[in-house]
């Protein structure tokens, strides 16, 4: 969709249209002169840090380059580096962090003051408190300005005038934030699903005992087991493109997605692996082998940076043995499902 909205290539059939215009018939240079663009993935030149920020608006001051650091909290950062905003980039930016990559390029294009700004993704790599700033950030950046945004991240577009929920390349629902809570839908749905996570600026994450119990693994337990479990849930990190694991394995652990997202594949009789779904903020995999000694059946690489909280067999057996009752229940309830 954002590509449409960019030009890189144009629609087969109908059209889309800015002001009554056909995009097609807008000029292309025009249309890029006036528009900004945030990817998921930041690209930096090989160059300063100065420069790269200064490339859509290289007549802005000092100050104004300040204030756009600043507004996305890498100004410290980039101020302790050894030759500050003189610092070179090197290899598109693997001497700085995932995070300051993207705070330079979000800060490059609140520099440029663009009429129209597209954003994909922008949170992906930031910390909660962080994410929050940028979104006030941006709003205030972007005030009488349009701005398309897309992201899996509900809190991102909450405050949006409209939302379009896009589901296999279809839009299933549209309408306020407000409004599509009402409705009770597939928004609602997600929604409710991200709720009920905290996470520090160290990246720990705590989950709250009610999300616990929205989960169909952990519905039969009481308030009390419940409790040893959020206590014995443990904060994992996994980098874009690393395994959490892979088919044939042996599976000993439940993960929980507090955030992020990832890609479960499966290997074909050809040997190929297979996409079958992508999970994202508040699902999570890897239940049945709390309770059974089974290989896992699929292959789980994370397709951005994640957080995740995760669970053993050695951590939970003990709890279930004092809950025999409720270990049944679960024996049961996983045989149905398998």
């Amino acid at each position: 969709m954002l590509q449409l909205l960019m030009r890189f290539y144009d629609p087969q059939k109908g059209s889309i249209q800015v002001d009554d215009l056909d995009l097609r018939k807008i000029q292309l240079s025009s249309l890029l002169m006036q528009a900004g663009v945030i990817f998921q993935e930041p690209y930096l030149f090989n160059t300063t840090i100065r420069e790269n920020l200064l490339i859509g608006h290289p007549d802005a001051t000092e100050e104004e380059l300040h204030e756009a650091t600043l507004a996305v909290g890498v100004h410290e950062a980039i101020m302790q580096m050894s030759n500050g905003y003189d610092t070179w980039i090197e290899n598109e930016g693997a001497n700085l962090s995932v995070s300051q990559r993207h705070r330079i390029s979000i800060a490059r294009a609140l520099l440029r003051s663009n009429e129209l700004t597209f954003m994909d993704e922008v949170a992906a790599s930031l910390d909660p408190e962080s994410e929050i700033a940028l979104n006030e950030t941006l709003y205030r950046a972007n005030h009488g300005r349009t701005v398309v945004a897309v992201s899996h991240r509900l809190k991102t577009v909450s405050h949006a005038d409209l939302i379009y929920f896009i589901h296999e390349g279809k839009v299933i629902e549209f309408g306020t934030h407000q409004e599509l809570l009402e409705r009770q839908g597939a928004y609602h749905r997600l929604w409710q699903k991200q709720q009920g996570f905290q996470l520090s600026q160290t990246g720990e994450v705590v989950i709250e005992v009610e999300r616990l119990r929205q989960m169909p693994f952990f519905a039969y337990m009481n308030e009390d087991l419940l409790h040893e479990i959020k206590d014995l849930l443990m904060t994992e990190k996994i980098t874009s493109g690393q395994d959490v694991f892979r088919q044939g394995e042996a599976g000993y652990k439940l993960y929980i997605i507090a955030r992020g997202k990832v890609e479960v594949s499966k290997r074909n009789a050809q040997g190929e692996n297979i996409r079958v779904a992508v999970l994202q903020d508040g699902d999570h995999f890897g239940e049945i082998a709390l309770l059974k000694d089974a290989l896992r059946n699929a292959n789980i690489t994370a397709l951005t940076e994640c957080t995740l909280l995760s669970l053993t067999r050695n951590q939970l057996l003990p709890l279930l043995d004092r809950y025999e009752d409720m270990k049944a229940k679960l024996n049961q309830s996983l045989s149905e499902r398998s």
